[in-house]
């Protein structure tokens, strides 16, 4: 294995999940500017690279859903919304999915310290435990 990937699974290994998740939202805020400049510029096949990348980080944000709660339940139709606004791909469409994520990461920055708080009392499992889980699965 190569050192950089090392560091890069040592460093992600330490992460709480909470960052994790921030940071998939950062990813996807990112995406969406990306998307939104490159209509800007009219460069189509930019666009649509940044529509598929993305869907990616939408894919993670649905599978980190616990189904069974109201509130991933509302984060998961919120999802499906941008799906289909990123997939319509016009700026407006994509500022509206800027908003959503923007106010989405908000909330979960908001409640940062509490989720590592619970996480470093177990009573959470933490970003390693459920790595874990999803491989065994």
């Amino acid at each position: 294995m190569s050192p950089h990937f090392l560091y890069q699974r040592s460093t992600a290994a330490s992460w709480t999940r909470i960052d994790l998740l921030l940071t998939v939202y950062d990813v996807g805020i990112q995406t969406a500017n990306a998307a939104l400049a490159a209509l800007a510029e009219d460069d189509a096949a930019e666009a649509t690279r940044q529509r598929l990348k993305f869907y990616r980080v939408l894919m993670q944000i649905l599978d980190g859903l616990d189904a069974q709660y109201e509130m991933t339940q509302n984060i998961q139709r919120l999802a499906l919304y941008m799906f289909d606004r990123s997939t319509h791909g016009t700026a407006n469409d994509w500022r509206s999915v800027l908003k959503i994520l923007h106010t989405l990461r908000e909330g979960f920055q908001a409640i940062r310290d509490e989720a590592v708080e619970l996480e470093s009392r177990g009573q959470v499992a933490s970003a390693a435990d459920a790595a874990a889980v999803n491989m065994s699965v």
